[in-house]
């Protein structure tokens, strides 16, 4: 389902020089991943669910060579502050638990607890 919902072949599936996958007839969407999947429509995702935090952001950084929009959030804090703060993460397609991790820090920063104040 777009890289959303994803199980674990198990090492039954594996070998020493590769895996093997049983594709069903008429599979529309597989993807095969060496790592827990963090696909576009997660971020998406993760903005939606905090659409009405009026201090988020989201704009288009750049493009990518293949011509995907790259984004960027900023968040305007509720108190003025002369400290800025730069988070990046995922710069290789492997890297995908460094966005799991981002989406806490980013949770931490704009909570309303103590710790997000």
């Amino acid at each position: 389902m777009g890289g959303r919902n994803w199980q674990w072949l198990g090492t039954q599936s594996t070998h020493p020089t590769g895996f093997t996958y049983p594709f069903e007839q008429g599979e529309q969407d597989e993807r095969l991943a060496m790592g827990l999947p963090y696909v576009r429509s997660a971020w998406d995702r993760w903005l939606a669910d905090r659409s009405t935090d009026g201090r988020l952001q989201a704009r288009t950084s750049c493009s990518s060579r293949s011509n995907a929009a790259v984004p960027v959030l900023r968040i305007n804090p509720t108190v003025p502050s002369q400290l800025g703060l730069l988070l990046t993460c995922r710069h290789h397609c492997c890297e995908a638990m460094a966005s799991f991790a981002l989406e806490g820090m980013l949770d931490a920063i704009v909570g309303t607890d103590e710790l997000g104040q």
